[in-house]
């Protein structure tokens, strides 16, 4: 299905944002990028975007991690989202890719010149009547060291170690991975990070377990604390996974995303008393601007 971007400077079709096959972004994978979510509102026929400039600050950190020096300001790309959502009379839940790339031909030295895609696309909210637990393994593959590649920057060439994980497992007969550090520390799965529920309190990695400092991560640890859920931030070993009594995955693109078993591990089941629906629950709340809205999650499309 056919969209308008924003690329190149001004709005067009999808099938016209083109760059050259030598450029960086192509041949090397030199591109930062955020995945958005935005929420529809029936009720005032806008679409909130979820903790919009949170992700604008850890795409200009990607940046800055990459050398690379945008002409552009946050505020831009802001503007052009807006323009982008309206040209495209979106009506419905989305994801917005917003990409920070290299167009024309050099290497991967190069640190210009240097532009931006926004491109949204339809993507429904999570259903809880309709969820489906994954199932999990723990991979082969190790997770990239801070030492090789800054795990803390969202960038295209750092998603190759997810794919060949993702891949592993998918061969193996799982839904998704779960990587392990190089300290042999549980950190993440490809492109979502982990929570384990263990007598009621929620445990997660720490940010130094090669993990990207997820802003859905962040959204949960400040919902549980307004719950009054416990929450403990330390690292975690397989051996904790598998004797977990529920874990989830939690990201941008999964939102709340239940496991059903890591390795040959099964998990309790999920039912409508499992913490994880219940953080599934208020999430889709947060997201709604229903949750804790003094914490000014969600911006207008509107607004922009």
């Amino acid at each position: 299905m056919s969209s308008i971007v924003w690329f190149g400077g001004r709005l067009v079709q999808d099938s016209s944002a083109l760059i050259s096959i030598l450029s960086p972004t192509s041949q090397y994978g030199l591109n930062v990028f955020e995945g958005i979510r935005g929420y529809y509102s029936v009720d005032n026929n806008d679409i909130y975007i979820f903790r919009l400039t949170d992700h604008l600050l850890r795409l200009s950190e990607s940046c800055s991690l990459l050398g690379l020096s945008p002409a552009f300001a946050l505020t831009d790309i802001k503007n052009s989202i807006k323009l982008c959502i309206e040209a495209n009379s979106f009506a419905h839940d989305i994801s917005i890719r917003c990409s920070i790339y290299l167009p024309e031909p050099g290497s991967w030295s190069s640190s210009g010149p240097i532009d931006y895609l926004i491109a949204p696309i339809l993507k429904k909210r999570s259903s809880i009547s309709e969820l489906q637990p994954v199932k999990c393994c723990i991979s082969s593959w190790q997770r990239l060291s801070p030492n090789s590649s800054p795990p803390a920057a969202k960038v295209g060439s750092n998603y190759m170690n997810s794919r060949l994980a993702f891949l592993d497992a998918q061969s193996s007969g799982f839904d998704q991975p779960i990587f392990l550090d190089h300290l042999g520390h549980v950190c993440e799965s490809s492109g979502s990070c982990v929570f384990i529920v263990k007598n009621n309190t929620l445990l997660t990695a720490p940010v130094s377990s090669s993990i990207l400092p997820s802003i859905t991560r962040d959204t949960v640890l400040t919902m549980a604390s307004a719950l009054g859920i416990p929450t403990l931030v330390q690292p975690l070993t397989r051996t904790d996974l598998y004797l977990a009594d529920e874990a989830f995955l939690c990201g941008s693109a999964v939102e709340i995303l239940p496991i059903d078993c890591i390795d040959r591990f099964k998990l309790k089941s999920i039912s409508r008393d499992s913490l994880t629906i219940k953080i599934l629950h208020h999430y889709l709340l947060a997201v709604s601007g229903l949750f804790l809205p003094s914490m000014q999650w969600n911006e207008s499309c509107s607004s922009l």
